[in-house]
């Protein structure tokens, strides 16, 4: 989730940390949140509970990460000019770079088109034989 609404439209502004899926809403990523609750609760060795949500992490630092979706504190700030703009995870910052500043991670090691995903940067290699 970001600090600020001023994100594309066509991009969903909740995602789920355990599978990756987006939602319009935080209550429709809470609900969806439950399913996974159940699940894990069965047969997780996670320890690190929320304890605003069904959701548990193998890890200290992910639940702490994870938090940052209920406070609204921005641990992931842009550092490009003067943005500054803050962010909750570091996926979302990500996106702002890609699609404010037009920053592209990943680049073809053989003639330096870059991407904005590795998989888009790793289809190129394959179909251009950059590999």
């Amino acid at each position: 989730e970001t600090a600020s609404s001023s994100s594309s439209a066509h991009y969903r502004e909740y995602r789920c940390e355990t599978c990756f899926k987006e939602f319009d809403t935080r209550a429709a990523l809470f609900s969806h949140m439950n399913l996974h609750g159940e699940k894990k609760s069965k047969k997780s060795k996670r320890k690190f509970a929320c304890f605003l949500c069904p959701v548990s992490y193998s890890n200290e630092s992910s639940l702490i990460s994870h938090m940052c979706i209920h406070t609204g504190e921005s641990s992931h700030n842009c550092t490009i000019g003067n943005c500054r703009q803050g962010f909750t995870s570091d996926w979302y910052l990500k996106r702002h770079l890609n699609e404010a500043h037009g920053v592209l991670p990943y680049e073809c090691s053989k003639c330096g088109l870059k991407f904005d995903r590795i998989s888009q940067r790793d289809l190129h290699r394959a179909e251009m034989g950059h590999i």
